[in-house]
């Protein structure tokens, strides 16, 4: 006889009262069908790797018979560029000029981009892993591919005379699959997550990536609906269960997990749920600075008469946001588990197996999964608003930002679609008729800009920080700007007086009370020094000799 008993007793508090039950019950020759799986181990190898899944049913064993893998010839999966020294080779991308970075538009072709490199263009958008993030996730950093990576191939090991990078093994994937659309995910995380990789853009090793034959963007949306589904994460689980580095998502790993075939239909009704998706977070992404996709601080997208009114304003779109996505999410789970043939009775016993490795190989738990909700929701915290209000005017002040975007007399831009080549100016910023950056004042624009970078915290200079972001504050809210500086003053919860030292110790004189006199560079650190920030708003008094520029 070939087939071995297994006894679960995963899902039960008092494992020893229910194992001595069910020997009881074998001895006595009765079923205990809730606890004994009675199968032949061959039928592991089934699964790649072998794992001990006794409790797989038969119908998911036959997954990774029946069904392909994700990676396959029409499915490549790859694994990208190790430089060996990211301190001397990649860059956060506002580090670099925008003309330096490698860019085009959808019809580049991969031979056009690789030219740029020998053109001027030495930097690169570097998918380099990242945290969770699903369908979404802009790319901040950039890497040095100068002449097709020359500096980093000229980087010789001397022990074993090949490069220290991985680039001599990666000669067919530089080729063929650098610069090229398709799906990344970070390979070491606290959640595993698919996203769209953009056209233009390198991979790294801690960002494998997936193509598909066909460069078909519907397929490409498609499959990371399928691959950001439960079904798939749960068979993930399944083979992640068995290594000790739980948290590892490698390439060998993901490309071995089953993808049902998928009919036109599927595919199209796939494709609209991922794009309604990344309509979502892109949305989302456009309040933030460092973005590619940033057009206005966010209080600056939304109607109000206050700055209260947008913040409840923004709050109540966030909270459609989320459902939303949750809604769709669960649309596409759904989907999902009908096209995999996984019933609930499967996907019961599945979750309950896997969840008993979380503890020992660091399975994520759905605790993990909603991080990405969480993160949504950090983005209405009142005092974050202000702050980036506050950077986005200074922004203004310095140039980089184009305010007649925040009035609506000009029109920012539409993001391009998301495989895309990215922009090396976002749609918000201050460009000329090729896309970068100005750097003198166009004629007939509303402000002075600074374009020497250097405001002073002088009242009686031309150049004093506080007049020019009033200046700004004004032409964004004309009459009603005043109200709009002291809104801020109270959402901060700090009471800030415009009069010198000698005025203010004067009136601490008077009346009493705790004064604190910061400096700028310390009003610069209210966002992370929490300790100061308790301070200064325990003052009952505190002289902001830096203006605006303190609330950046």
């Amino acid at each position: 006889m070939n087939d071995a008993l297994f006894l679960r007793l995963l899902p039960y508090d008092d494992k020893g009262l229910i194992l001595a039950k069910t020997i009881a019950e074998i001895h006595s020759g009765r079923n205990f069908n809730s606890v004994i799986y009675l199968l032949n181990p061959a039928s592991f190898q089934q699964i790649p790797g072998s794992p001990f899944a006794y409790w797989a049913s038969n119908l998911i064993q036959k997954l990774f018979i029946e069904l392909p893998p994700l990676g396959n010839e029409a499915r490549p999966v790859r694994v990208g560029l190790q430089t060996s020294d990211d301190f001397r080779f990649v860059r956060l991308q506002w580090e670099v000029k925008p003309e330096s970075i490698v860019t085009g538009t959808s019809q580049t072709s991969l031979e056009q981009f690789h030219q740029q490199t020998f053109f001027g263009r030495r930097w690169v958008p570097f998918a380099k892993g990242g945290a969770y993030s699903p369908y979404y996730s802009d790319l901040h950093l950039v890497v040095n591919w100068e002449r097709d990576g020359e500096e980093i191939k000229a980087r010789i090991n001397p022990e074993t005379g090949r490069p220290y990078s991985n680039v001599w093994q990666l000669k067919g994937t530089e080729q063929s699959f650098f610069f090229r659309r398709g799906l990344t995910w970070p390979r070491r995380t606290d959640g595993l997550s698919f996203r769209i990789l953009p056209s233009g853009c390198i991979f790294g090793d801690k960002g494998p990536a997936v193509f598909v034959v066909s460069n078909s963007q519907t397929e490409l949306l498609a499959l990371a609906t399928m691959m950001n589904s439960q079904s798939f994460y749960l068979l993930v689980k399944m083979l992640v269960a068995r290594v000790s580095l739980a948290q590892s998502f490698e390439a060998g790993l993901i490309q071995s997990i089953p993808i049902p075939n998928l009919s036109n239909a599927d595919k199209e009704r796939l494709c609209r749920l991922a794009s309604a998706f990344l309509g979502l977070k892109r949305s989302l992404d456009s309040s933030n600075e460092c973005s590619h996709g940033f057009r206005l601080s966010a209080l600056l997208q939304l109607q109000g008469e206050t700055l209260f009114e947008r913040i409840t304003a923004l709050q109540k779109q966030v909270d459609e946001i989320q459902y939303q996505l949750a809604k769709n999410q669960s649309e596409i789970d759904a989907i999902a588990f009908d096209l995999y043939g996984i019933k609930e009775a499967d996907l019961q016993v599945f979750e309950e197996s896997v969840e008993s490795g979380r503890s020992e190989a660091g399975v994520i738990d759905q605790e993990t999964l909603e991080e990405d909700r969480e993160d949504i929701s950090k983005l209405v915290n009142a005092h974050e608003l202000i702050f980036d209000l506050m950077s986005y005017i200074i922004g203004c002040s310095f140039g980089r930002w184009d305010v007649r975007f925040a009035t609506g007399e000009r029109k920012p831009p539409e993001l391009p679609d998301p495989f895309a080549p990215l922009p090396v100016c976002s749609p918000g910023m201050h460009t000329g008729d090729y896309g970068l950056s100005l750097h003198e004042t166009p004629a007939e624009y509303p402000l002075k800009i600074n374009w020497e970078g250097i405001l002073v915290d002088d009242a009686d200079h031309l150049e004093d920080i506080i007049r020019r972001g009033q200046e700004v504050l004004r032409f964004i809210w004309q009459e009603n700007a005043e109200s709009i500086e002291q809104e801020v003053r109270q959402i901060l919860g700090i009471k800030f007086f415009n009069g010198d030292v000698d005025e203010a110790v004067a009136l601490m004189g008077r009346h009493g009370g705790f004064l604190v006199a910061p400096s700028g560079t310390c009003f610069g650190r209210l966002r992370e020094d929490e300790p100061y920030r308790r301070a200064a708003l325990a003052a009952d008094l505190a002289i902001a000799d830096s203006g605006l520029m303190v609330l950046t």
